[in-house]
C-alpha cells in the first residue's frame, strides 16, 4: 500500500462487509489484512500507541503479527 497505509476488512458469511459495531460473539467471519509497515513493527511503541483503544474494545492481549496467526 502507498505511504505505509494499512488495509483490513472483515466480511460475514454472505460476503457483506462488517464494522466492529456489526460483529457479535459467535459470528463466523472472514478477515483480510495486510501486515503493518516495518517501521511500525520495529518501533517499540508502535503497538502501544493503539493499545488503549484496543483495550476499550475488549482486546487486552499482546501484539500478534499477522504472519503468526
Amino acid at each position: 500500500m502507498r505511504n505505509g497505509a494499512r488495509f483490513d476488512m472483515s466480511y460475514n458469511k454472505e460476503g457483506e462487509p462488517l464494522t466492529n459495531a456489526d460483529t457479535r460473539k459467535g459470528m463466523k467471519i472472514a478477515v483480510i489484512a495486510v501486515p503493518a509497515p516495518e517501521k511500525w513493527k520495529a518501533h517499540p511503541r508502535g503497538f502501544n500507541i493503539w493499545k488503549h483503544i484496543l483495550e476499550k474494545m475488549g482486546y487486552t492481549g499482546p501484539y500478534k503479527p499477522i504472519s503468526g496467526l
